[in-house]
Parts: structure tokens; C-alpha cells; sequence
């Protein structure tokens, strides 16, 4: 997953296209160990247009939360998985446009697949959950981003009671207007500095800029500052001021200046004076400093960030269940019919797939065609679904046909249709064969 992740974020970057950073992580997959029939949900956002691109390949669609109406899934754009052949044209790219203050939420199957739940039932439980949070409708005051409560009331409300047997992984971005610039003229006198601080925190505050961000920009700020006053003037008994101004970017670029018109001074650093522009150059990403005779002006620029949180059980109000539901067995059973068919009941995880995989191969080597009933299976997950799809490739390699049934409605027909992997929802052996789908 990480090696997708990194070629995934590079193709973006370098392209901007979602098709084609799609195409050259499917291609990759032939060299990346593990990554066949992986699942991805991709989307690029431009936070000037609310203009939204996005792909499922065989992943759960994204979740748009609008700041007024109901919350709605985006529309799968019908495409499998990475490594299994899907066909990826302009189709397979959905387009959406989000309004200042729609929220749109990605998910990991980990936060729909819960203990005692159907895929159905928690995909409306999302929905609910997620739109509650958001409108800060549930735990009021606890957290002041609706991006976090989000995410973090979200994973806490849905596992209280049902605990969870997948990583559950969530991500929100909501489009929302960039602060008004900062703009404040400054007497160049230390009295005048507490009242810059101050100003420069609420501006920051207004912006949401998280807390670690928030210190490291007022204090590059102060020290560019106390720099303009101390150095600035210094032949000159006068009194004089300087400057402050900053924005940030609808990008989340942040930049702020520090401007006087006194004399520059090349400094000189020493074991406790001088090293204001040492310290501002350490706090932040960018120090730009440019200086004529008319003046000096320091300028410092930030990406802000937001880490993701990890939850743990101890940072949940609500504690999920002591003992675990118990998981149904797994059984693999070959059934008595006039053609090779095989049932599978019960959970193909992390834990059983290969065991599935390999009492399937046991079976028909994929030499022979071969049913194989998948409605009783109670939890289908993506190593199940890795599974399937290299078992299909095996049939078909073989010039064999692998049927996969899964009646309608039930867990294993939901993956199913989500990934595009073909099966029939009624019996293929008792009904005609334009019953798949």
C-alpha cells in the first residue's frame, strides 16, 4: 500500500490527472509486490473552483456532506480494482462540484465491514453519522473543526457498540474561505510587541491553523519584528514604525512581512544577540529577506498542516465492547451437483482467504469450470477480494470459467458489485447465463 500510495501522490503531482495517475499505478502493479486487485479512491480537489474530480477503483465512493441538504455518496464510477485488467477510459473519472462549506469524507471498508452490520446498513450509518458530526450535532464543543469531528466522532460513534475487526482509516477536506488578509502598522517600540502577538494569534485563530503551525509562525513573526525595531532605526532618534501583512492561500500557503524603512545591517550573530533571522529560518519553511534603500522586507512562508490522528481505545469517550462478537465459522464445502460447485460460509479475512484460496485450488486446479456460492459468506474483505480475482485470472488462463454466485442483497453481491467483479445474483446452475452481471 505505501509503494502505491507514494507513485499514486507522484503522478498526481506531476500530472494533475486522475485517469492517467491511475493508469500508471495499474501498470505498476505487475512489479509491486501484493498490490493485485488492491482498491483505490482518488480525488483532486481545486480549492478555488470547488471543482472536484474523483475515481473508485473498486473502493467505496466518497462521502459529500453539504453545508445545507442531506449527505450523499458520489456516484462509483464503475471501475475494478488495480492489477485485474479493468478498463480505465474517461468514464471511469466522476466530476462534482463542492459550495464553501461542503465537507467531502473518504473511507477504508473497515468503518462499513463492522462486527453484527450489514455493508448496507452501515453505508446509511455513515451517511447519518458523518452529517451529524459535522453539524457538530452530537458531541457539542468537543472538537471545533468539523473535519475533525468528522472523522474522529464518526469512527467513535459507529465502533462503540459493534467494536471493529479492520483498520478503519478516514479522511475529510472541506472547502472553506481563506481569512481576510492581515494587515497592521506597527510602532517600532517593544511596548508595541505584546499587542502584535496578540493580533497575529487571532488572525491565526480565525484561520484554523493548527496549534504547532500557530507557534512557529508568531514567533518568526515577533522575531522579525524585534529585528525591524531594534536594527531598523538605530542611527535615527526619531520615532518610527514598520509593517506586518500576511494571507494565506487558498492552497493553504501561508506568507507573512515584516516591512520597515530603516537601514539594512548585515547581522552578526553571538552568544545572545543577532540571532533572530538563525532562529525565524529554523521555525518556518521559506525566509525570504530583501533589502534597498528604501528599506527592508522579510518575508516567511509555511504549508500549513494538519496530522492525522492516530485513535486508540484510550481516546474514545465510549468504550467498544470487552469481548469481541463472535466471528461465524468458516466452511468450504463441495456441493453435490452435475457441475463442480463449491459453497463458502462464513468470513474470508485477512485470516481465512488463503485458506479459501487454496482448498478452491484443491478442488478444480481451475483446470475444470467451477461454481462457487458466496452467499453465505458473512464479511468479504479486500483479501477475499484479492483472492477471487486471482482465482478468475486462473480460470481464464486456462480457458475455464469461474462462476461466482451471490444472491442479491447479500454481503458478499455488495463487495461484489462495489469492486466490478462479475457474478450472478441468481444460481447460475439452475438459471440461464444472462442472469450474470
Amino acid at each position: 500500500m505505501g509503494q502505491l500510495r507514494v507513485l499514486l501522490a507522484d503522478r498526481l503531482a506531476a500530472t494533475g490527472d486522475v485517469l492517467a495517475a491511475l493508469q500508471a499505478v495499474d501498470a505498476a502493479t505487475d512489479r509491486i509486490r501484493g498490490s493485485h486487485a488492491a482498491t483505490v479512491c482518488v480525488v483532486i480537489l481545486n480549492p478555488r473552483t470547488g471543482e472536484l474530480h474523483y475515481s473508485t477503483a473498486g473502493h467505496p465512493p466518497p462521502l459529500v456532506v453539504p453545508a445545507d441538504g442531506e449527505a450523499r455518496f458520489l456516484a462509483p464510477t464503475g471501475t475494478g480494482p488495480l492489477g485485474v485488467g479493468a478498463h480505465r477510459g474517461p468514464n471511469a473519472v466522476g466530476d462534482e462540484r463542492l459550495k464553501p462549506g461542503d465537507l467531502v469524507l473518504l473511507y477504508s471498508d473497515g468503518i462499513l465491514e463492522r462486527p453484527g452490520r450489514e455493508v448496507a446498513e452501515s453505508t446509511v450509518e455513515l451517511a447519518r453519522v458523518a452529517a451529524d458530526a459535522t453539524a457538530d450535532r452530537v458531541m457539542r464543543g468537543d472538537v471545533a473543526l468539523a473535519v475533525e469531528r468528522a472523522c474522529t466522532q464518526t469512527v467513535e460513534l459507529l465502533t462503540r457498540v459493534t467494536g471493529h475487526t479492520d483498520d478503519i482509516t478516514l479522511l475529510a477536506a472541506q472547502l472553506t474561505k481563506p481569512p481576510k488578509p492581515f494587515g497592521r502598522t506597527v510602532l517600532a517600540t517593544h511596548d508595541s510587541l505584546p499587542a502584535l502577538r496578540r493580533a497575529v494569534d487571532e488572525w491565526l485563530a480565525e484561520a484554523d491553523v493548527d496549534q504547532p503551525d500557530s507557534d512557529a509562525v508568531r514567533h518568526a513573526v515577533i522575531e522579525l519584528a524585534a529585528n525591524a525595531t531594534e536594527h531598523a532605526h538605530i542611527d535615527s532618534p526619531d520615532p518610527h514604525s514598520f509593517t506586518v501583512t500576511g494571507e494565506l492561500s487558498d492552497t493553504g500557503v501561508l506568507s507573512m512581512r515584516v516591512t520597515d524603512q530603516g537601514r539594512w545591517r548585515e547581522p552578526r550573530p553571538s552568544a545572545d544577540r543577532g540571532i533572530g533571522l538563525h532562529m525565524t529560518r529554523k521555525l518556518v519553511a521559506t525566509l525570504r529577506v530583501e533589502h534597498d534603500e528604501h528599506g527592508t522586507t522579510a518575508t516567511i512562508g509555511l504549508r500549513l498542516t494538519r496530522p492525522a490522528k492516530l485513535i486508540t481505545a484510550d481516546d474514545t469517550t465510549f468504550r467498544a465492547p470487552t469481548h469481541a462478537p463472535q466471528s461465524a465459522p468458516l466452511l468450504v464445502l463441495e456441493q453435490p451437483t452435475t457441475t463442480p460447485r463449491i459453497r463458502v460460509d462464513g468470513p474470508i479475512d485477512a485470516t481465512t482467504a488463503s485458506t479459501v484460496e487454496h482448498q478452491i485450488l484443491t478442488g478444480s486446479t481451475g483446470a475444470r469450470s467451477l461454481t462457487i456460492d458466496l452467499t453465505g459468506v458473512t464479511h468479504l474483505a479486500s483479501a477475499g477480494v484479492a483472492a477471487l480475482h486471482r482465482l478468475t485470472a486462473l480460470h481464464r488462463d486456462n480457458n475455464t470459467e469461474l462462476r461466482l454466485y451471490a444472491r442479491s442483497g447479500t454481503n458478499a453481491d455488495t463487495i461484489l458489485t462495489l469492486v466490478a467483479l462479475p457474478h450472478a445474483t441468481q444460481d447460475p446452475d439452475t438459471q440461464p447465463a444472462d442472469n450474470d452481471i
